[in-house]
Formats: structure tokens, sequence, C-alpha cells
């Protein structure tokens, strides 16, 4: 502002001050509650701001970790793929499975012992492997299932980065 501006601004104040019935204690209060919402406005822009900067962090995460799903889900399935055509192996009807919702489990059958894994009707890869060969899931628990993939991995001479026993 110029000087010219300030001086207007102090004499409109001091005109205000002398026509109304405020004291200039009660102006300052009055200024100071306006001063008051005008900070706590401005605070309510900041978290705004901070709340949907937050939300688009949050997506951006949740979009790549659902891509790092997908990617660790498709190399599940290749390594499962992979199994089902070394060993023999079959889609046989969910009996009695660890996973109730699943209609199928692929059975193969390792060297170490059997591991199953559970499949919807319509989550089935396309592998063509025969279904109802005549394999009964053996009741064998998750980390059973971890153990003769681990097993099977040591026999074959590749078992992962601290899986093997020295």
């Amino acid at each position: 502002m110029t000087d010219e501006e300030i001086q207007r601004a102090r004499a409109r104040y001091a005109r205000f001050l002398d026509e109304s019935e405020y004291t200039g204690a009660d102006m300052l209060r009055l200024l100071e509650a306006v001063e008051a919402a005008q900070t706590m406005k401005e605070a309510v822009a900041r978290e705004r701001e901070t709340y949907y900067d937050l939300m688009i962090r949050a997506q951006t995460m949740r979009g790549q970790a659902l891509q790092e799903l997908r990617a660790e889900r498709e190399t599940n399935a290749a390594v499962i793929g992979l199994l089902a055509t070394l060993f023999p192996a079959s889609y046989e009807q969910n009996t009695a499975h660890f996973d109730p919702a699943a209609d199928w489990l692929l059975i193969i059958d390792l060297p170490t012992g059997q591991v199953a894994f559970p499949y919807g009707d319509m989550e089935i890869p396309t592998a063509a492997l025969p279904f109802y060969a005549g394999r009964v899931y053996d009741g064998h628990t998750l980390a059973d299932r971890t153990t003769r993939l681990r097993e099977c991995m040591e026999r074959m001479g590749n078992a992962p980065r601290g899986a093997r026993k020295e």
C-alpha cells in the first residue's frame, strides 16, 4: 500500500470509530476474531489439501500393490503349472480341503508328497490336465505344502535362498 492509501484507510477507520458505538478495544477484539477466523479457514484448507494428498498417495500405493499382487499371482500360476507338467497332476472335486470356498483342487504328486492348490470354477487355468483322475486329498496343511515344496526343490538342487538346510 502507498502512504496515501494507508492515510485513507486510517481516516475511514477513525470515522467508523467516531460513528459507531464500539470502542477501540471492541474493534480490536473484533479484528482479532476476524483474524482468528481467517487463520482457522486457512488451516482447514491446508488440512483438506493434506487429506486429498494423502488420499491420492494411498490410491497410488493401492494401485501399485494390486499390480504387484497380480504379478505374484501370475508367477505362482506359472510355477504351479510347471510343477503340474513335471509331476503327475489332476483336478479333483474339492470334498475336504482347507479352503472350503474352492470347488476344485489341483493335486500334484511330488516325490516329497502331495500338494494341493484350490481353485474356484472360474479360476481353473487352461492347462491340459485331467479331471477326476482318482487322486484323493491327503489332508495336508499350508505348512505341510510349503515344506513338501521346499524339500522337492532341495532334491532338485534349486531351493530358494534361505530354504536349504546346510
